[in-house]
């Protein structure tokens, strides 16, 4: 999900509801793939062969809040692959994570 920084600094709580439904439909996707492919094969009229193949490829539905530690560490791999050359330039982890207060 992409939010402007702006939005999500007025809007947090918003930001943090919506998190946590997509959150929630992850996981009862996961839960719940027969019942996935039937929706897709009624509302968006395919077959359910192509249905069931596409809830067979999608994976598991994952969410997750960073904590402190999930930054820091991801501002480590962020680091190294600037002192590789794979980043053409420093990213501030904790500056493009949505504030989720």
């Amino acid at each position: 999900m992409l939010v402007r920084t702006d939005a999500a600094k007025e809007n947090p709580a918003a930001v943090k509801t919506t998190l946590t439904a997509l959150s929630q439909d992850g996981e009862w996707l996961n839960q719940n793939s027969d019942a996935a492919a039937d929706f897709m094969v009624k509302e968006l009229k395919i077959s359910q062969a192509v249905a069931k193949q596409a809830t067979k490829n999608r994976g598991q539905e994952s969410y997750v809040f960073p904590n402190n530690k999930d930054i820091a560490n991801l501002q480590k791999t962020a680091d190294w692959l600037l002192e590789q050359k794979i980043l053409p330039q420093r990213i501030d982890i904790a500056g493009a994570i949505c504030p989720l207060k």
